[in-house]
């Protein structure tokens, strides 16, 4: 899961920002969006991850909308 970080980079070939914004979107998917289980997991502020979704375009609300309900 979260604790073997080492699994998951061998799993997302890339540059870091592209595994940094991968692990992002799984931890957000992981914990059905949500941001503040997100970012204890991560170990990052609100602010931080906000300013992460930015950079990446990462739009939570879309991401939630298009999911099956």
């Amino acid at each position: 899961r979260y604790n073997d970080p080492l699994a998951f980079v061998e799993e997302a070939p890339g540059t870091l920002a592209d595994v940094e914004k991968a692990y992002i979107l799984k931890v957000l998917q992981q914990t059905g969006w949500n941001q503040k289980k997100a970012c204890q997991i991560l170990g990052l502020s609100k602010a931080t991850l906000y300013r992460r979704l930015k950079k990446y375009g990462i739009r939570p609300r879309l991401m939630m909308a298009a999911l099956p309900k």
